[in-house]
Formats: C-alpha cells, structure tokens, sequence
C-alpha cells in the first residue's frame, strides 16, 4: 500500500510539473521585451488624452510609420523621448507622420524592397494600449492571403491574442522591417471580432518609393539661429 501511493505521488507530482512548465513554451514565443523602448524605434503613439495608444515604428528619426486611424494629436512616446506630429500623409491604410524634432539615438531598420515569402518565420511587435506599459514581440508567421484580398499580407501563429493597440506595430523579418501591423481580418459567428484569427499586415516593399517621395518632399523643419543678436547682426 505505501507503494502504491508513492507511485500516486510520484505521478501528480509529474502531472503537475507538465501544467506548470506549459505556460513556458509560449513564452518563449510570446513575451515582453523591456529593451525595446531603449531602441525608441518602437513607438507608443498616444490618444490627446492619453486614453488609447496604438504602436508605430520609426522608419528615420524624423518620421514615424503607423497605420490610419491612430491618433497623431497626441504624444509619441519613443523610449521616453516624446515628440509630436507636425506634418501626415497617407496612402492606403499606411500613415507617415513627420516629428517636430529627431529621435535621438535611433538605431536605423532596414526596410523591406520585396514582400517574404509565404510560410517565412517572423516577429511582430507592439507597445500600444496593453497593461503594465508592456512592450511585446511575438512569434508569428506569414500566411497565404486566400480569402482576404484586401490584405497585403497576412500573419497567424501568434500565441497570443490580437488587441486594439497593436495596431500599426512594425513586423519584421530578421533585421528588416517587412510590414506594418492592420487588424484583425476574422470574424466569429457571433459576430465578434476573432482576436485569435490572421491578422493583416500593410505592406513596406509595396508602398517604399511612395514612403521615400514623401519623405523627400516634406523634409524635417530646421530653425537656425542667428550667431549674434539680431539688433547687432549686421
């Protein structure tokens, strides 16, 4: 009898460790990244009052990548540094903001010149209206699109659901910047949105010399100031 419920316990003791380790393995593919704000090139782009925030990605440190429908009237949080939106153009669902001043220590991301190829391993990040000011990276990969032409491309296997702030986050593929996080394409019967379901992603490579033309044309402002004072300049 003492046998037997050493073996019992031996077992739960198992079963249990099982359960315990299992939250570990989608952790490794989906987890917070408290080095990402550090970088600044991951943004959290703030609602005026701050009660909502989207992500974005800093593509120069003058220009700010996002998607159309988050706030640019409100504070952009890039590692602590904030800045504004003086000047928007979009095209698509892809918006470009211009800031009122440089990021300073941005490190600078390769943009994507072609779309990855379908079943390509990928990393989807976010910072935006998630708890504890989280800043997250998650496993992902890029799906066929059948069924949802109107995405550029699509992304699924992310262990962990959509929400509203992850909108405009960037994704990357290795070191390069292949997309700009849309939304959601699934519903359910319910007819709510599936937050676990593909998720759209906006296209770099299709819209990059659209992106480079706009940058080129709306250059960040520069304020020189006098050497002297200007009732002594001459």
């Amino acid at each position: 009898m003492r046998i037997l419920r050493t073996a019992i316990a031996v077992i739960l003791t198992l079963v249990a460790l099982t359960f315990a380790a299992a939250p570990a393995l989608a952790a490794e593919n989906s987890l917070v990244d408290t080095t990402i704000p550090s970088q600044r090139w991951l943004v959290r782009v703030w609602s005026w009052d701050h009660s909502f925030a989207c992500s974005g990605a800093l593509i120069t440190p003058s220009w700010l990548l996002t998607r159309d429908g988050c706030p640019t009237n409100g504070d952009i949080d890039a590692g602590g540094q904030i800045r504004r939106a003086t000047f928007t153009a979009l095209r698509g669902k892809l918006l470009l903001a211009r800031l009122d001043a440089p990021v300073t220590g941005f490190p600078s991301r390769t943009l994507a010149t072609q779309d990855p190829a379908v079943g390509t391993d990928a990393w989807r990040y976010a910072g935006g209206d998630r708890h504890l000011d989280e800043y997250v990276r998650l496993a992902t990969r890029i799906d066929t699109d059948a069924g949802f032409p109107t995405a550029d491309m699509i992304v699924s296997g992310t262990p962990a659901t959509f929400v509203r702030g992850d909108q405009g986050g960037p994704v990357f593929v290795g070191d390069t910047m292949v997309g700009i996080t849309d939304y959601a394409l699934r519903w359910t019967e319910d007819n709510y949105l599936d937050v676990t379901g593909p998720i759209g992603v906006l296209s770099i490579a299709r819209n990059r010399q659209w992106l480079t033309d706009t940058m080129a044309a709306h250059p960040p402002l520069v304020i020189k100031y006098p050497q002297c004072p200007i009732f002594l300049c001459s």
